[in-house]
């Protein structure tokens, strides 16, 4: 189609701002009930009390696996899985995953969306779990279906449905009413769905490149530092001196944040616990340190670049003497900061009891080789991130544009 074409038509509620070269038809607006042929749920195999009879939920291994929305949603990596007896699978027939579906979680993370294809599933026979509602067309691109249901005006759609009171939920009569606008042409569906599968495995190859890189630094955390022995487990080439025992204190200095009020708009950023606060016209250091929480989130220290400001909840840690702060970095992250917490409320730290952690430091050669190859993976970690969040907002403009 011609971009004259995709101009003309932009402004008229039957046709998409952007499409295809070869596509210039109207789209049609259908209730879903209308177009999709199978609606359904774990609930509607029966009342509850002949679901507490009929299905058994088992932790090993058994005739078919129960695909519950937190496992589409961690891709099986995060959560044991659930299995049941033919008996529960013959049961739950309606919500078999034996075809291409669409699965909405119904209860709870509502406008979440999982195409799910039975041979990318780990298991062989798979039946739906509760909380979600699977959709399933034999006239329609199913994978399609997936993609229009993330689209801008399905979501819309779909809030105005959801309970706004307590857990956030929906029914299927509800969503049956819901009116989209679609091609009828299945092979526009298939050239938008080809399209957004290509988006989508990019953005997957990039969110498991950073996973990789994540895992990796995480490994190298623990195979890099030395325990009590005094010697790590991975080292550079030409190092092999035991590591020094001291206390934190000797190799760093704890400063206390303070109170931004009085302070005017400026371009220093004040952080707190939770990162970045607001900018502020002065400064509590010029020198890059590190952030570490003094109340509540006491267990995920941060880089802080200077110049900067921190609030009394927050301490800023400086390096003492010829210390490499890139080394001290990971050293502070490879520390279990909650072994060391004071309180049995809000989690808290003092400085007395910072300063009295037992590490082990090498020589500063040694500081600098660490600390640079951690911040090479941090740095492309945040490349992975970056291109990440370009792709998924890359996607979300194409979902406004090429659909209605």
């Amino acid at each position: 189609m011609s971009a004259l074409m995709q101009k003309m038509f932009a402004d008229k509620s039957g046709y998409p701002a952007v499409r295809f070269n070869g596509f210039c038809d109207e789209w049609k607006k259908q209730k879903l009930g209308d177009i999709v042929e199978t609606i359904t749920d774990y609930v509607a195999a029966g009342s509850f009390a002949s679901l507490r009879e009929n299905v058994i939920y088992r932790s090993k291994p058994c005739y078919a696996q129960l695909i519950r929305t937190a496992d589409l949603k961690s891709n099986f990596s995060k959560i044991a899985p659930v299995y049941v007896d033919k008996q529960a699978f013959d049961f739950l027939y309606r919500v078999s995953l034996d075809k291409e579906s669409v699965i909405l979680p119904n209860i709870g993370n509502c406008g979440e969306v999982y195409y799910v294809d039975p041979h990318e599933l780990p298991y062989m026979r798979n039946v739906l779990g509760p909380n979600a509602i699977l959709i399933r067309s034999s006239s329609l691109n199913n994978h399609f279906l997936s993609i229009l249901f993330q689209s801008h005006n399905f979501q819309k759609s779909l809030k105005l449905i959801i309970s706004p009171n307590g857990q956030t939920k929906f029914n299927k009569t509800e969503l049956k009413r819901i009116k989209m606008v679609l091609p009828m042409d299945v092979n526009e569906q298939n050239s938008l769905s080809a399209f957004f599968k290509m988006i989508n495995t990019a953005i997957s190859l990039h969110e498991e490149k950073k996973h990789q890189l994540e895992r990796l630094k995480s490994a190298l955390l623990q195979k890099m530092f030395a325990d009590k022995s005094g010697y790590p487990d991975i080292r550079f080439e030409g190092f092999s001196d035991e590591w020094e025992q001291c206390k934190l204190g000797d190799v760093a200095k704890i400063n206390s944040g303070k109170d931004y009020k009085g302070l005017q708009p400026g371009k220093i950023p004040v952080y707190g616990t939770g990162g970045y606060m607001l900018s502020v016209n002065d400064k509590l250091s010029d020198i890059d340190a590190i952030g570490i929480g003094r109340k509540g989130t006491i267990d995920k220290p941060y880089y802080l670049n200077a110049p900067f400001w921190t609030v009394d909840t927050l301490f800023y840690v400086t390096p003492r003497g010829t210390v490499d702060i890139s080394f001290m970095f990971p050293l502070f992250k490879n520390i279990n900061w909650k072994r060391y917490d004071e309180s049995t409320g809000v989690p808290s730290l003092s400085k007395n009891t910072i300063k009295k952690i037992r590490v082990s430091f090498p020589q500063n050669n040694e500081q600098v080789k660490i600390g640079d190859l951690f911040q090479k993976i941090t740095q492309i970690i945040t490349l992975h991130d970056q291109k990440l969040n370009l792709l998924k907002l890359v996607k979300q403009s194409l979902l406004q544009k090429m659909f209605i």
